[in-house]
């Protein structure tokens, strides 16, 4: 959110960093609304924006209450999209398999497409639509998520390396034992 987005604003440039690469793991307001400060701010030099495609978001899919409300979300999306662009950075949609170098670091990524939604957060309606992205960092053994908690056991087992650390999905009570299980037996 913008109070986030200044934190580390605030952050960035205390440290002299200008070059940033922008990654949203899933459009979801929550995720995606801070990065605009970012792009506007005359700073820095926003280089990329990795993120899933928003055509992957359909309208009425769900059936939980937020179903309409994609629309709003791909709407978004495009904004930013259009945002990116005029700051020129590049735009990349992210898919299965997906490996990307930045500097001295590289990730792989991981998304799959649920077609049932198994958890009842309010923002579920999401997930149907296409999941989050899941990014592991192998020199760091980093794994980290949007929101993806159906996701995390699945990527452990698809990346198959080690795992040191990982992040837990902020819905907390969506990251299931099972989850982190996955993750300790891993090594985190």
């Amino acid at each position: 959110d913008a109070t986030l987005a200044d934190k580390l604003i605030t952050y960035l440039t205390s440290q002299g960093l200008t070059d940033v690469h922008l990654v949203v793991t899933h459009w979801h307001y929550d995720h995606y609304h801070g990065i605009e400060r970012i792009l506007k701010d005359q700073r820095f030099k926003v280089r990329s924006l990795y993120c899933p495609a928003p055509t992957a978001l359909v309208p009425g899919l769900s059936s939980s209450k937020w179903k309409g409300d994609v629309q709003k979300e791909v709407n978004a999306a495009g904004r930013i999209f259009g945002e990116a662009k005029d700051v020129g950075a590049e735009v990349v949609y992210l898919k299965m398999g997906d490996e990307v170098t930045l500097g001295d670091h590289k990730f792989k990524v991981y998304v799959k497409q649920p077609t049932v939604c198994k958890n009842d957060d309010t923002h579920a309606w999401g997930f149907i639509n296409y999941g989050s992205l899941c990014l592991y960092f192998p020199e760091l053994c980093y794994l980290t998520t949007g929101d993806g908690p159906e996701a995390i056991k699945d990527a452990v087992a698809y990346f198959g390396g080690t795992i040191k650390w990982f992040k837990i999905p902020h819905h907390g009570n969506a990251c299931s034992r099972s989850n982190a299980q996955a993750c300790k037996n891993a090594g985190a």
